[in-house]
């Protein structure tokens, strides 16, 4: 859109963001072709399913440790 001559302030304003929020966003994704962006997207949300994993078992090992009384 930016590309095309619209003013900073009016894409913000029809979408809701700040300017700055524009930039972070242009500075993160400009660039990327749509599928890209979808891909992105979904290694996110992958990473995030990951790191929760590997929080619940870390927490189910610190449980099963105290119950068994060794203590690292």
């Amino acid at each position: 859109m930016h590309e095309k001559g619209l003013s900073v302030a009016d894409i913000c304003r029809d979408h809701g963001i700040s300017q700055p929020t524009f930039y972070n966003w242009q500075r993160k994704y400009g660039g990327m072709e749509a599928n890209e962006l979808k891909l992105l997207k979904e290694m996110e949300l992958e990473l995030s399913q990951f790191k929760r994993i590997v929080a619940d078992l870390t927490l189910q090992n610190v449980v099963l440790k105290e119950a068994l009384g060794k203590k690292d």
